[in-house]
């Protein structure tokens, strides 16, 4: 009669065969091992079933079992909400090297993202990027003359599901307020806060997704800026006392513009906006979601 046994090894070997195939294909990163070292207890507990049981059926009943909780598990720790995937920190330091004139566009549909000013004046860009296994991240700066071009993408690894509690990602930017800038934000499913106050803008494009943004607007200086709506919330602030003129065009969301501004059909003026030496044109696409404008005094 031919000896049984132990379906444990041959748990182990498929289970770490699987999970070293998704590393060799890049899907995931080495450092899910560190995770899954943690779920050490499921061998004992595979061990003392694989001794109590003695009938091959049900013993290898028992181990497809075992396989679905750790597939489970490891599903949990890599996805869940309190999961502990391991994250890479980047910084991006991009100096200005004489340039005059920048031109930045950050393409962030995942994760959460924050765009500031910088309190250095000789970086074009100083970034702190903190990314999750499941996303990827790259980033490009070539110098034409007198400007400064930098992109940045983030996005999810291919084939990976995009869940909104699985969004570990955070993008922190900041960039120089020295030299005029010319900036393009594509958001997504995350949260983003684009703190502008403190910036020479000259030209900025926001494209929302379904997550949630907060976009304060620059206090000084001529800005074309274009905003479009997604299917998530965005909330745009304009310095109190800043000339601006509004426009909004209609779509199936709601757009709301609060704060003293004199409508007139889709474009709502703030009072002396003619008379004044720096404008602010914005541009509002309604999306499917709600975008609120709103006048605020800073302090």
């Amino acid at each position: 009669m031919r000896p049984r046994g132990s379906f444990v090894l041959p748990l182990v070997l498929i289970v770490a065969g699987v999970v070293l195939l998704l590393n060799n294909l890049g899907l995931v990163l080495w450092d899910v091992w560190g995770m899954i070292a943690r779920l050490w207890p499921i061998l004992l507990i595979a061990l003392g079933l694989d001794l109590l049981l003695g009938r091959a059926s049900l013993r290898w009943a028992v181990a497809l079992a075992i396989t679905a909780v750790v597939a489970g598990a490891v599903a949990l720790a890599l996805f869940g909400p309190h999961g502990g995937g391991a994250s890479s920190i980047k910084d991006v330091r991009i100096p200005l090297k004489g340039a005059v004139r920048g031109e930045v566009d950050l393409a962030c549909p995942v994760g959460t993202v924050l765009v500031r000013a910088a309190p250095d004046p000789a970086l074009l860009v100083a970034g702190t990027l903190t990314i999750a296994w499941h996303d990827q991240v790259k980033w490009n700066a070539v110098q034409l003359g007198d400007t400064i071009r930098f992109t940045l993408a983030t996005e999810r690894r291919p084939g990976l599901p995009s869940l909104a509690w699985a969004d570990r990602s955070r993008t922190a930017v900041e960039l120089t307020p020295s030299v005029p800038i010319a900036l393009g934000v594509a958001l997504g499913a995350g949260t983003a806060s684009l703190d502008l106050s403190g910036l020479n803008l000259t030209e900025l494009i926001v494209r929302a997704g379904d997550g949630t943004a907060t976009v304060t607007l620059p206090a000084r200086g001529q800005l074309q800026a274009t905003l479009v709506g997604g299917s998530g919330e965005v909330t745009v602030r304009i310095p109190g006392g800043r000339a601006a003129r509004i426009r909004v065009e209609p779509g199936a969301g709601r757009v709301d513009v609060i704060g003293g501004f004199l409508h007139e059909g889709v474009t709502y003026t703030s009072p002396g906006y003619e008379t004044a030496e720096e404008r602010m044109e914005l541009t509002v696409q309604a999306g499917s979601g709600r975008i609120t404008v709103q006048s605020f005094q800073s302090i």
